[in-house]
């Protein structure tokens, strides 16, 4: 998308000579020195800045036309008027030109000491999103000698929506911007955390990341993104004076209506960063709750279409056969589902527990720690949870927990689900208990307890911890303690 203004040389003036000349020469400025000076070309090479512009915001461009040669010259301006996400006006320092500019009937004369501006309003639309682009062309001619040009850049850009805090010793900044300013059910907000040195000196390794805080209309917390299991934070390498390093950022997938009150927090740092508030997307939910449970038990592979839950969410049962066939006997599954409604998509969240006839026990999905919690009975048992963003055009995982424990004799087996496809992610003797969670719920996973005997019940829970976690991106990773 491109927005030309032209600046061309006038019919001459009394008194100016009517030689061939030279070409102007143009140069632009934002916030920082002149770029172009002495470079003539008629494509903006070498000659372009970028600008940076928020929606709803204005920033000014000035361009400068100076007369190379030793006579005085007359220039025309032209130019096309803005873009849907970026409007533009011009002015000189007599007021508005922009209908004289954009209608290729504004001129001025210019000497060969006393160059002439041009300032170039830039103003992003309210809705422009972010990475709406556009590039803004400064053209000048000499009259009547079109081949005579120079023209220079200016790159339009809308940019993250980027928040900062500094640390309590001023030493180092922390930045978190969002790509996204509008959410989108079902999908990462896609925020990146940097971490900045601010000072002339070596700033040892920084142990941190960045993470999210959700809030509702209301003021109420609806997520910490910092997870709850065991494990060091990451370290950054020693940093450069000035130097910038990128922080690991745990996001989440958005399930709630909005709008969402965002703070981004840099753990350990000791620094505050202001809270925005974002929108969130209403895409269309299913017709019904049965059509939002009938659509998150479709997804390929889902132990829940044999004990598919009834049209409100109510229990069945089943039996699952191991799916690579292995020699074991099926589980039994008594399944069940919750729908809460949300404002343009369905929030469905799919539960099970085993053996069938087990007891009741749901997995709270916002709590979990690097561990099962106390489950009931004493027996082999076995509750998963797998909830999905659902709407009218797709069904997206944002969570996946399975806790489980097995005692008596055999071989036990945990089974994962990827994209549709089972494989044995592990295998150990029974008498463990276990726990796993895939943070976007893209993997699922379920311990194969009846291939444990039932031998041992009413003993201590076993000893043996088994923790499976899978991160955005990465295979699940297993530990056993």
């Amino acid at each position: 998308m491109f927005v030309w203004l032209a600046v061309t040389l006038a019919a001459p003036t009394r008194g100016v000579a009517a030689d061939s000349g030279t070409a102007p020469d143009l140069s632009i400025a934002s916030t920082g020195d002149w770029v172009g000076a002495g470079v003539i070309n008629a494509n903006g090479h070498n000659q372009a800045v970028t600008q940076q512009v928020p929606p709803g915001r204005e920033r000014t461009l000035v361009v400068k036309v100076t007369n190379p040669s030793s006579v005085r010259r007359t220039f025309r301006v032209s130019g096309s008027p803005g873009t849907p996400d970026f409007s533009v006006q011009y002015r000189d320092q007599r007021g508005d030109v922009t209908q004289a500019v954009t209608g290729g009937t504004y001129t001025v004369l210019v000497g060969s000491r006393r160059p002439r501006y041009l300032y170039v309003a830039v103003r992003a639309a309210a809705d422009a999103t972010t990475g709406a682009s556009s590039t803004l062309l400064v053209r000048g001619e000499l009259v009547g000698h079109p081949e005579l040009a120079d023209v220079v850049r200016a790159d339009l850009v809308v940019p993250p929506l980027r928040v900062w805090g500094v640390s309590y010793d001023g030493k180092l900044r922390c930045a978190a911007s969002f790509p996204k300013r509008t959410l989108d059910p079902g999908f990462e907000t896609g925020v990146s955390f940097t971490l900045t040195n601010l000072t002339e000196h070596r700033v040892r390794r920084v142990y941190s990341s960045g993470y999210l805080v959700f809030r509702d209309a209301d003021g109420k917390k609806l997520l910490d993104t910092r997870p709850k299991f065991e494990g060091p934070e990451p370290a950054t390498p020693p940093l450069k004076p000035h130097q910038q390093v990128r922080l690991y950022a745990f996001d989440t997938r958005i399930r709630w209506s909005g709008p969402l009150t965002v703070i981004p927090v840099c753990s350990g740092m000791r620094l505050r960063m202001p809270r925005i508030v974002l929108p969130v997307a209403s895409p269309g939910a299913p017709a019904t709750v049965a059509d939002a449970i009938d659509l998150a038990v479709a997804v390929p592979g889902s132990p829940f279409q044999v004990c598919h839950p009834g049209s409100e969410g109510e229990p069945a049962t089943g039996s699952f056969e191991p799916p690579d066939g292995r020699d074991l006997p099926p589980l039994t599954l008594r399944c069940w589902a919750e729908v809460r409604e949300e404002n343009g998509f369905d929030v469905v969240s799919l539960e099970l527990v085993s053996p069938s006839d087990g007891p009741d026990y749901t997995i709270n999905e916002n709590g979990f720690v690097f561990g099962p919690p106390p489950l009931p009975g004493t027996g082999n048992f076995l509750a998963a949870r797998w909830s999905f963003v659902v709407t009218t055009e797709r069904v997206r995982p944002y969570i996946a927990l399975a806790f489980a424990r097995t005692v008596g004799e055999g071989t036990g087996y945990e089974y994962e689900l990827h994209e549709g496809t089972w494989s044995v992610g592990g295998s150990g003797p029974c008498g463990y208990q276990s726990a796993a969670l895939a943070l976007y719920g893209t993997y699922f996973f379920l311990e194969w307890i009846s291939a444990c005997s039932q031998e041992g019940s009413g003993s201590p829970p076993p000893s043996r911890r088994v923790f499976t976690v899978a991160e955005p991106g990465r295979p699940p990773v297993t530990v056993t303690r």
